[in-house]
């Protein structure tokens, strides 16, 4: 992704959905900090910042099951090669499609 892009100003189009991924930081029974990538494949909770409407087989629009702000949960591979860390911020930022979204966690 481009340095100067802004992920909170950005739109999304046909069916795709911007999240950011949340942070997480696991502590094993023994105190030891666990890395992110310390598991196998795993699925990922995230924030939705923008997302748009899908086309349908018959031609019609339909929204996404899930609003701004949602809290959803994704796997670790959703949005291959559209993934980007933010240089200011340091957070993950993923352009997924609507689909790639496996459940809504926390519906605002």
């Amino acid at each position: 992704m481009g340095q100067n892009v802004d992920p909170k100003k950005m739109l999304t189009v046909n069916g795709s959905v911007l999240v950011v991924d949340n942070a997480k930081e696991e502590v094993s029974t023994g105190g030891i900090v666990l890395p992110d990538n310390a598991e196998g494949d795993r699925m990922i909770c995230g924030t939705v910042l923008s997302r748009s409407p899908f086309l349908l087989e018959d031609g019609r629009w339909m929204d996404p099951p899930f609003k701004t702000n949602d809290k959803v949960i994704y796997s670790m591979h959703g949005g291959a090669g559209n993934t980007w860390v933010d240089q200011l911020d340091t957070r993950t930022y993923r352009l997924l499609k609507w689909n790639e979204v496996l459940a809504v966690v926390d519906a605002q």
